[in-house]
């Protein structure tokens, strides 16, 4: 979908230099509170799929922007520095285009969730385990293991056009397997994972938990999924502080 985007840009001149004098001090003002609002809050980077980038709704809408909106109301301030998810990525596409931002951006905090496109796309569950361990040691590379968490792959197979992927028994069984690995290759260097799994068996009862495109979660699910996040996220964060 193309865009046009007019805009008109309005110069103002005061006749008075101590007009011109204020404005300059309020500019310095505002970038002052800015750059102290920066100073304050934790870095994040999420890393993933469609998921993460939430493929379908709104950017406000994304889990990982909703997290940051439900902290805040915490005044737990958590400020993303870029979301290099995108849809269709697998475990490799994430080491070649997102590992790298860790090491640019130096975030507090970490978030991986990725693993669909790898079944989709029929990569072997072996080379997704390699890839995992290879994200998940590169990344501590930089962050420390208890600033990091995971969350594991929906079980799209439930949904209207997740049902046109194969058997939906047989999408369950594969995601489960994936999501298994996921906690494993977690697990073993202490990382947090969170399982939202099964919010996505709900989605043939509640078509309000499935976005517009028939496949994707829907701002509300997105929403079950950080009231599950939030506690995990809260512990990362009394690390990143301390």
């Amino acid at each position: 979908m193309k865009y046009i985007v007019v805009s008109v840009i309005a110069l103002c001149f005061l006749a008075l230099g101590i007009g011109g004098y204020t404005y300059k001090n309020n500019l310095d003002t505002n970038t002052k509170q800015t750059e102290q609002r920066d100073k304050d809050s934790v870095t994040y980077l999420p890393l993933g799929d469609s998921y993460t980038i939430g493929e379908s709704v709104a950017e406000e809408e994304r889990w990982p922007n909703q997290l940051v909106s439900r902290l805040k109301t915490e005044n737990i301030l958590l400020r993303i520095v870029d979301n290099p998810a995108r849809t269709g990525y697998t475990s490799q596409r994430l080491i070649d285009e997102e590992l790298p931002l860790v090491k640019k951006f130096n975030p507090h905090v970490v978030s991986v969730q990725i693993g669909v496109n790898d079944y989709v796309q029929g990569i072997s569950k072996d080379t997704y385990r390699i890839n995992l361990e290879k994200i998940f040691d590169s990344i501590l590379l930089t962050v420390p293991k208890d600033h990091i968490f995971v969350v594991t792959t929906p079980d799209f197979g439930k949904t209207p056009v997740g049902r046109t992927f194969g058997d939906p028994a047989e999408i369950e069984k594969n995601v489960k397997e994936l999501n298994a690995i996921l906690a494993e290759v977690a697990e073993a260097r202490q990382i947090s994972l969170v399982d939202i799994f099964s919010f996505n068996t709900q989605v043939a009862n509640t078509p309000t938990l499935t976005a517009p495109d028939a496949l994707h979660p829907s701002a509300t699910q997105y929403k079950l999924w950080v009231d599950k996040i939030m506690p995990v996220a809260k512990d990362r964060l009394n690390h990143a502080h301390n």
